[in-house]
């Protein structure tokens, strides 16, 4: 396949089939079923997606993670306790020649065994969060095809939750459990070097130790820094679409240099936000070839100084130890980040599937010969919280200082028929009334148009036949299903077939009458 594809020849057929597990729908289901679960078991707001995800990959994960101390233990053997018995052979005035052979076909196998088994765990962590990136997604379109209302979130918000949020649960998949690294390295590389060069060995080890917190932190910074850029992407992607919209508004009252102004100055904070995590992230990698040496120079020269001897073989052995612990020393900044970016990505994915999904009207018609039946029915649409991104905040703030005060949430809220009375206002009071009294009969069979100017509820009255909108007042019973063509034409990016058909199997006659048509 590689060959075929360097030299341009590769067809869809040369692919073998994937594995029905790797597509969106097995995993989308599985996390559906997890978020389920952990909604009934934890309540609505004390549920957490992070929780579900890491169910969805605990047992990959451990899997991989048993694969990853097989990999861990053969690269200390080889780097360690292979090469100091190699260079402890050469010293030998005579040498057995069978056990150079035995040492120099054990450093073969543990160095094969060793590639094999980290490109294994790689291989298990990319699979692995290409399906929960794809179940994610999926779980997230799905989601939005059912919501109600965006409520305070725009559409450039979804689409960077599509873009973004995913790719930090994939990297969570792939670099999560590089965090065990570093312990399950340290403590045999501690001993080990120690019992090479005794205590001085432990300057080196302090030298990767002081190093730890400083590679977590920047880590820290990084995601923290990661954080508020993605606040700030989502503003850049809402002025951007809210000016697309409204493109020809704008180009007639010639407000394009105001709003040029506006979106640069939002790319201009965007722009230092990624070039202080990119510096930062620099910094971390930086560090990690100087570690090892400034480790070997302390340790070597204390134990030099002190009056020991140093043998080729005590020194290649310990920076050999040193270059192993590197690996672990290196992947941290990369896990630490993976899991604070994560944790942000899934508490907004969790903030969209807590919002309300669309309720179908279930009341049928009293005459069962008609489609659609109104009585004095009064439609409003929700209140869009345009600052809701601030309430939230806010709403979190103060739920931490409830917290330390010691109260717990919702301890202040009435129950019973006040409290109920009081939320109901509540919801009253977030909607608009915009259809009031309608009285409306469609029999069954009918073509009706609706005529009137602009703005006078035309659309709002098939949004209240298709549910979009509240019925504040009155009844509405609605019989069979809906085929709906929205105003705003769109198609997707495919064939004038594959428009028509949109995802259904061919059926040549009924193809040809829509063609016709």
């Amino acid at each position: 396949l590689v060959w075929k594809a360097t030299k341009g020849k590769i067809q869809a057929s040369d692919l073998f089939e994937p594995s029905p597990n790797d597509s969106a729908d097995a995993p989308s289901k599985r996390l559906h079923d997890l978020w389920e679960e952990e909604v009934k078991k934890k309540g609505i707001m004390k549920a957490s997606y992070f929780r579900v995800v890491l169910r969805s990959i605990r047992t990959r994960w451990i899997v991989s993670t048993l694969v990853l101390l097989l990999s861990l233990m053969c690269s200390f053997t080889s780097a360690a306790v292979i090469v100091r018995q190699l260079l402890e052979y050469t010293e030998t005035t005579h040498p057995d020649f069978r056990i150079g052979i035995a040492l120099v076909l054990g450093m073969f196998f543990t160095e094969l065994v060793r590639v094999c088994t980290i490109n294994l765990v790689y291989i298990l962590n990319y699979r692995t969060g290409i399906r929960l990136m794809g179940g994610t997604l999926a779980l997230v379109f799905e989601k939005i095809l059912h919501l109600r209302s965006l409520k305070d979130k725009s559409v450039g918000e979804l689409v960077n939750l599509l873009s973004n949020d995913g790719m930090r649960l994939f990297e969570l998949s792939t670099f999560g459990i590089m965090v065990v690294n570093t312990p399950i390295l340290f403590i045999p590389g501690t001993v080990y070097t120690c019992f090479i060069l005794g205590p001085w060995a432990l300057v080196g080890v302090a030298t990767f130790v002081l190093f730890l917190p400083v590679q977590s932190f920047l880590g820290k910074v990084v995601a923290k820094v990661r954080r508020k850029c993605i606040s700030i992407t989502d503003e850049r992607v809402r002025m951007m679409s809210e000016l697309l919209t409204s493109i020809k508004l704008i180009k007639m009252y010639a407000w394009e240099k105001p709003f040029s102004k506006k979106i640069g100055e939002v790319r201009k904070r965007e722009k230092t936000k990624l070039e202080s995590a990119g510096f930062v992230q620099a910094m971390s990698i930086a560090f990690n070839p100087a570690v090892p040496v400034i480790a070997a120079v302390l340790c070597f020269t204390g134990h030099t100084l002190s009056g020991n001897n140093l043998t080729p073989a005590q020194a290649f052995a310990v920076v050999s130890v040193f270059n192993s612990l590197r690996y672990g020393l290196a992947l941290l900044p990369n896990a630490v980040r993976a899991w604070g970016e994560s944790g942000v990505a899934a508490k907004r994915i969790k903030s969209l599937l807590v919002m309300e999904e669309l309720q179908q009207h279930t009341e049928k018609p009293a005459d069962r010969s008609n489609a659609v039946e109104m009585k004095a029915a009064t439609f409003g649409w929700d209140v869009l919280d345009i600052k809701g991104e601030k309430k939230r905040k806010a709403e979190g703030a103060e739920k931490k200082q409830k917290g330390r005060r010691g109260g717990p949430p919702g301890k202040g809220v009435k129950k019973g028929t006040e409290g109920d009375q009081q939320g109901e206002d509540d919801e009253k009071n977030k909607r608009v009334p915009v259809l009031f009294g309608i009285n409306l009969t469609i029999p069954k069979g009918s073509l009706l148009g609706v005529c009137g100017s602009v703005g006078s509820g035309k659309s709002s009255l098939i949004s209240g036949i298709l549910s979009q909108m509240r019925v504040m007042e009155g009844s509405v019973a609605v019989e069979g299903s809906f085929a709906y063509v929205a105003q705003q034409a769109w198609i997707l990016n495919k064939s004038v077939r594959d428009n028509i058909l949109f995802g259904q199997p061919l059926s040549q006659e009924r193809y040809d009458r829509v063609v016709h048509a």
